[in-house]
Parts: structure tokens; C-alpha cells; sequence
């Protein structure tokens, strides 16, 4: 019985949608244009976040020791007594301290600039770096100021660094626009359900006379209501299924365009394909979902009046 029920409503509901034809058209094309917006704003978000969390897992404090500093209190190679290091990694909320000799230091220096310059000849047999350690923050831990500042209290400590500036900058910047287009999203599912909900209450105003005789032979509310609700959720799910392909092609496209490129061999890394297709997934379900809401709202004033 319920089985029957239940086929029956589908029938009338998909009667419904082929009876209005055009209305369901536009209908299903404005919800589809609304999660196609709100996937693409998904994309990015989940992009900006991981990008934020790409940059703040690669921020580390470097401290650079005074060369006047007794060098028995750094780090030795032989036998491995690390003084200074030791009370670093004291501060809580330190997940690793790293020593970086000058040595080291200044051959970074020479990669990255060559030998064939000024500052080489002048210093090779005199070097101008500093000792350094790396600090690394553990996870969740974003408070580099305050524990560059405990580090700095420390003797020997010439100099505290970790990209307060544009790093910081940046980071604040793709917060605000993370939350931006949370804010979008969340407008545009508003306005899809409001879409949907026109578009079932006309589709009941052209059936009133049929949903008045069926009050009057003794049919539940339940009973009328259900088609409707189910013409909304069919366009709720129509109109997610071509942002889903959209999405899954050229976001696959996007991918092998830049396997090789600067979000591979960089670590801002493009979310993966796995991540996109739980997007594509949720569209189905926020299809659904906003197109049973909109049908509710239409139904449920109609049968109070």
C-alpha cells in the first residue's frame, strides 16, 4: 500500500513537471545556475582554505644567534648538546627546533645567488651569516608573536623573524575571503529555495481545482501535499545534474592542466579530485534539500488558507 502510495505521488509529481513544462524549465535552469554558482564558490573556498593552511604549515620563526654568543651553548655536530636549543624548545606549543649552522646558511646563499658576484668575493673566506634555528609551531598553534618574543628575552638571541608582514597579510586576507564566499553560498541556496518556492505555488494555483475536490472526497493534507513536495525535490535534483558534470569535467580538466604546473611543484597544492567529487555529491543533496524546502513553503501557506 504504501509502495502504491508512494509511486502514485511520484507520477503525479512528475505530471506535474511536464504538465507546467516551462515553468519547471526555468525552474530547474535557475536552480541549476544557482549550484553551479554555489559550487564554483565551494571550489574556491575549499582552494583558499587549503592554500591558508599550505602557507601556515610552511611559516616557521627563524632565530639567529649572535656570533659574540658562546658557541658551547648552540648546537655541536659531535656531540650532539644543543644548550640554546634546549631552552627553545622549552616554550610551549613548539613542534620542532632545527639548527641551521651559518655554514650551511651561507651556502644557501651562494645556490641561490651564484658565485659570480660581488658579495661572494668579498665574504667567501670571511663569513657574514648568522647560526640559525628554525622553529617550527605545532599544528593549530598560531601564535608566533608571542612566542618570538619569549625567544628574544633569551641571551645570545640577535634577532627574531617570522614574516610578520605579507605572510600574515595574506593569510588574514584569505580568511575574509573564505568568509566571503561562505556568505555568497549561503545567499544563493536562500534564493533557490525562493525560486522553487514561485514555481510550486503556481503549479498549485493551475491544480486548485483538483486539490479542492480532493479535500472534498476526505483526502488528507498529508495525502496533497506529498506530490508537490516531490515536484520539488525532482527539480532540485534536475537542476544539480549539469553543474555536477561541469564540475567534475573541468575541474578534472584544471587538474591535468597543471599536474606539472605551480600548484604540483609548489605547496599551494589544488584540492584533489576526491574532495571535488563529495562537492559534486553534496549539489544532488543540496538540490534535494533546497527543492523539498521550497515546496513545503508554497504547500503549507496554501493549506492554512
Amino acid at each position: 500500500m504504501i509502495i502504491y502510495r508512494l509511486g502514485k505521488h511520484i507520477k503525479s509529481a512528475l505530471t506535474g513537471i511536464f504538465r507546467n513544462f516551462w515553468m519547471s524549465f526555468s525552474s530547474v535552469t535557475a536552480v541549476a545556475v544557482t549550484l553551479l554558482l554555489v559550487a564554483i564558490f565551494s571550489i574556491l573556498s575549499l582552494n583558499v582554505k587549503s592554500f591558508m593552511g599550505s602557507i601556515e604549515q610552511n611559516i616557521s620563526i627563524r632565530v639567529m644567534v649572535d656570533n659574540a654568543y658562546d658557541t658551547k651553548q648552540i648546537y655541536d655536530p659531535k656531540t650532539k648538546k644543543d644548550p640554546l636549543g634546549d631552552r627553545i624548545r622549552s616554550i610551549s606549543g613548539i613542534e620542532k627546533v632545527e639548527f641551521v649552522s651559518k655554514d650551511e646558511e651561507f651556502k644557501k646563499y651562494v645556490k641561490l645567488t651564484g658565485e659570480d658576484n660581488s658579495l661572494y668575493e668579498r665574504f667567501k673566506n670571511k663569513n657574514p651569516m648568522l647560526n640559525v634555528y628554525k622553529v617550527t609551531l605545532k599544528e593549530g598553534n598560531n601564535d608566533y608573536e608571542k612566542v618570538s618574543k619569549e625567544i628574544k628575552k633569551m641571551d645570545g638571541i640577535k634577532d627574531v623573524n617570522y614574516g610578520t608582514g605579507g605572510i600574515h597579510k595574506l593569510i588574514a586576507l584569505f580568511n575574509q575571503v573564505s568568509n566571503v564566499l561562505i556568505f555568497f553560498m549561503v545567499a544563493l541556496i536562500l534564493l533557490a529555495i525562493f525560486l522553487i518556492s514561485n514555481t510550486i505555488k503556481l503549479t498549485i494555483y493551475n491544480r486548485k481545482t483538483e486539490i479542492q475536490i480532493m479535500r472534498l472526497v476526505g483526502a488528507s493534507n498529508g495525502y496533497i501535499r506529498s506530490p508537490f513536495i516531490l515536484e520539488g525535490i525532482f527539480i532540485g535534483i534536475l537542476g544539480a545534474v549539469v553543474p555536477t558534470v561541469l564540475v567534475l569535467l573541468l575541474y578534472g580538466k584544471i587538474l591535468a592542466t597543471y599536474s606539472n604546473g605551480f600548484f604540483i611543484t609548489s605547496s599551494l597544492q589544488l584540492v584533489s579530485m576526491h574532495d571535488i567529487q563529495i562537492v559534486a555529491l553534496a549539489l544532488f543533496v543540496i538540490g534535494g534539500l533546497v527543492g523539498m524546502l521550497g515546496s513545503i513553503l508554497s504547500v503549507s501557506r496554501y493549506l492554512k488558507s
